[in-house]
């Protein structure tokens, strides 16, 4: 499958990602068909610089601190990015903390709400709500936020989801989705492409060994957004895969703290939407 089914010509498609590396793993092929088709304009955005205030990830990989590391991140998508066809789309940094997107939420959904503007997005595509990583989730709550609180006179842009991450209870499950009811995409990669995407991570080099886990895949999926409840906890098989990791926040942090930003945004699902069943 070509992308011409789900992304049309004419289109302004805006890929939301947590952190540096997170928009290759989940749509370097996308990006690669798209400008090799040449009817579509890109935009990058990620949220945080991909390193965490605590020190820890930084001094682990051979850094002074998380400045340094900051930069480095920065550089290894701006390699990672002039690997495509056409060179780097246009990228922009919102510079938020790693591991801190959940204390943001707020401003996170208005720096995504003015960045979608700016770009002239009709489509954006971000992260699942799956419980991989807190950064993760707190994207999609803020992408699903800032594509559905516009006001009337502002059509909304398509919300579309990459693959990201979860945890089955024995491996972490890359490049699927968990089940929802909403259409889904299978990108076929060519030879070709896959050897661009192969290359793209390969400038991740502060990354190496979280990268082992991302095999390149002859393909990529996408879908549209399902309608989540973020006051309840994802479901996946295994549970909140980030309770199992130093990462800053557990599961009920998080939830008090999207629950806090949805008060404060006006923002609950419709009383006609069926969101995905919370976990019991």
């Amino acid at each position: 499958m070509r992308p011409v089914e789900f992304i049309p010509p004419g289109s302004r498609v805006l890929t939301v990602a947590a952190h540096p590396d997170d928009e290759t793993i989940g749509a370097a092929g996308l990006m690669c068909e798209l400008q090799l088709r040449g009817d579509a304009a890109l935009g990058i955005a990620t949220v945080t610089d991909g390193a965490p205030r605590n020190n820890a990830d930084a001094v682990a990989a051979g850094f002074s601190g998380w400045a340094a590391y900051a930069r480095a991140r920065r550089a290894e998508l701006a390699a990672a990015l002039e690997r495509l066809p056409r060179g780097a789309p246009e990228w922009f940094d919102l510079g938020f903390a790693d591991q801190d997107v959940t204390h943001s939420l707020v401003d996170v959904v208005a720096s995504v709400r003015r960045l979608i503007d700016v770009f002239g997005a009709t489509i954006v595509i971000t992260h699942p709500y799956e419980g991989g990583h807190p950064d993760h989730d707190a994207t999609a709550l803020a992408v699903h936020a800032a594509t559905t609180g516009r006001g009337p006179a502002a059509a909304p842009p398509r919300h579309l989801e990459m693959t990201s991450y979860h945890w089955t209870g024995t491996a972490v499950a890359t490049g699927e989705f968990l089940p929802a009811d909403t259409p889904q995409w299978t990108l076929v990669l060519t030879d070709a492409i896959a050897v661009v995407k192969r290359q793209m991570l390969d400038c991740f080099t502060s990354q190496r060994s979280t990268l082992a886990m991302f095999p390149v895949a002859p393909h990529e999926r996408f879908r549209v957004a399902p309608r989540y409840d973020f006051r309840s906890r994802p479901c996946p098989p295994g549970g909140v895969l980030y309770e199992r990791f130093p990462w800053g926040v557990d599961s009920a942090r998080w939830l008090a703290c999207a629950g806090q930003a949805l008060d404060t945004l006006h923002l609950d699902p419709d009383p006609g939407d069926r969101p995905i069943e919370p976990c019991l």
